[in-house]
């Protein structure tokens, strides 16, 4: 089964497939190979991702919601061609989180999703995830400020950093596909104000670099 009708809804309004309330579990009933939520690119895309202002992001999880089993796939977000925008219409072209620690992504594939800023997800909890394929056309292809744990991240490609962490990840593995645009191994941004209570544990990193004060054990 497939989601495909656009909404409009936060954050700023950026069309979405789906928005999860808070406290509300959104769970599918056959699981992520079967169950698929699908953005859009831009009618007018302004980048080679499809970004544009009438893009269609993948889902919204509010405060305490939570995605279980489904696979999300094709979302973009807004664009803006001098980089410079924060706006959170630019972030999390396939699922946009609320808060980094109280909105919770389980048992997904996240793939072939495109922002400036986090293009497979931005900000939230990533539990039993395989994370591949995303772009991100500044960084964060893979997720921006996020946690993850026991999550598969490989081939995701953007500039800076390709995977922007920000907080920590445990029992995970990154494949050798995680590049910058230039084809360079890809770099692990974290917030060096964090460590070591939010440390890297128990995980394999096939290629990459991480940048960043961060507290590291068994990796």
């Amino acid at each position: 089964s497939m989601l495909h009708a656009p909404i409009l809804a936060g954050p700023s309004v950026l069309r979405s497939r789906a928005v999860v309330p808070a406290g509300v579990t959104l769970r599918s009933s056959d699981g992520a190979e079967s169950t698929f939520i699908v953005g859009a690119s831009a009618s007018s895309s302004t980048d080679e991702f499809g970004n544009g202002s009438d893009a269609v992001r993948g889902v919204v999880l509010e405060a305490d919601a939570r995605l279980c089993g489904f696979t999300v796939t094709g979302g973009r977000t807004d664009y803006n061609a001098q980089n410079t925008d924060e706006s959170d219409r630019n972030r999390g072209g396939g699922i946009y989180c609320a808060t980094d620690d109280r909105s919770f992504v389980e048992d997904c594939v996240i793939s072939n999703n495109a922002a400036l800023r986090g293009g497979g997800g931005y900000k939230g909890t990533y539990l039993r995830c395989r994370i591949t394929d995303n772009r991100a056309t500044i960084n964060g292809a893979a997720v921006r400020n996020a946690y993850l744990c026991d999550c598969f991240i490989d081939n995701n490609t953007g500039n800076g950093e390709t995977v922007n962490i920000f907080w920590s990840f445990v029992n995970c593995t990154f494949g050798s596909g995680n590049v910058s645009a230039d084809g360079k191994e890809g770099l692990f941004g974290f917030n060096a104000s964090r460590p070591p209570s939010s440390p890297v544990a128990n995980s394999v990193v096939l290629r990459g670099k991480i940048s960043g004060a961060v507290y590291v054990s068994n990796t």
